[in-house]
């Protein structure tokens, strides 16, 4: 499932993959790609605040792999 939320000035999209797990994790990959493995009752809701949350260290990740490009 493709996502999609905004922060600030920049538009972070993110795929989202359900398992079986206890815990929400957040990959940013080095092609800039973001993944969000979730639990299966998870809401859409609490991902795109989660994903708020952590929309700095995203970023970030996002300009450090670039910057290794």
């Amino acid at each position: 499932m493709e996502c999609r939320v905004v922060f600030g000035s920049n538009e972070i999209e993110y795929s989202v993959k359900f398992s079986k797990r206890k815990t929400l994790v957040i990959k940013v990959c080095p092609a800039g790609n973001i993944e969000v493995l979730a639990p299966v009752d998870t809401t859409i809701a609490a991902i795109e605040q989660r994903v708020c949350r952590r929309a700095q260290w995203i970023i970030r990740q996002q300009n450090y792999f670039k910057e290794l490009g």
